[in-house]
């Protein structure tokens, strides 16, 4: 699996959340509830999924059981996202899945999440609208990378975002934000220099 990056252009990060918005679509509307979810609260895309509206709607905070670790956070929901949720969530019922399948169980008929790889899709589909430079790779984790990487960028609190992270080392959140990319190209562009006087 090829490794995926984060959104470091706030022009271009601005641009997507614009067009997803203006997608009124069923699909629209649930590929910008998901990336709106994921570059703002920083979760791995299972446990977004398994999010219901009820559980975000008319809400400050959530607490999330992480699928990979087992273990409870809660976050606190901030105002711009709990503003998409007031209006994108208004007539849908608490109980639905946040980002709801048109799938049904077979047995039960009841709705389904939708799953890993339709969320997949979806980040490459939002892929097109962002305009890439080639070679510039999203996927799934490119939301919680997002998130890791403006957060940064604003507080320069590598701990704090390694605690969100459920990381074991400032050192491995650095890496995953792309932020040891970032000083190894910085890196190499000073070099032109290192032989002056």
């Amino acid at each position: 699996m090829a490794k995926v990056e984060p959104i470091r252009d706030l022009g271009r990060l601005n641009d997507i959340l614009d067009a997803l918005a203006a997608d009124d679509t069923a699909i629209g509307r649930r590929r910008y509830l998901l990336f709106a979810s994921g570059i703002w609260l920083g979760r791995r895309v299972g446990d977004l999924l398994r999010l219901k509206v009820g559980d975000v709607k008319d809400h400050e905070a959530l607490t999330i059981t992480e699928e990979k670790t087992g273990k409870s956070i809660s976050l606190a929901i901030n105002t711009r996202l709990r503003k998409i949720y007031r209006e994108r969530l208004a007539d849908r019922d608490p109980d639905e899945w946040l980002f709801q399948s048109r799938q049904r169980n077979p047995i039960t008929g009841q709705a389904k999440p939708i799953d890993k790889k339709t969320a997949y899709n979806d980040m490459k589909a939002i892929e097109k609208l962002g305009r890439f430079p080639p070679g510039y790779r999203i996927g799934t984790h490119t939301m919680r990378k997002t998130f890791g990487y403006w957060y940064y960028q604003k507080w320069h609190d590598a701990e704090t975002l390694r605690q969100l992270f459920n990381h074991s080392s400032e050192a491995i959140t650095r890496t995953y934000i792309g932020l040891t990319d970032d000083n190894l190209q910085d890196a190499m562009r000073r070099t032109s220099t290192m032989y002056d006087d």
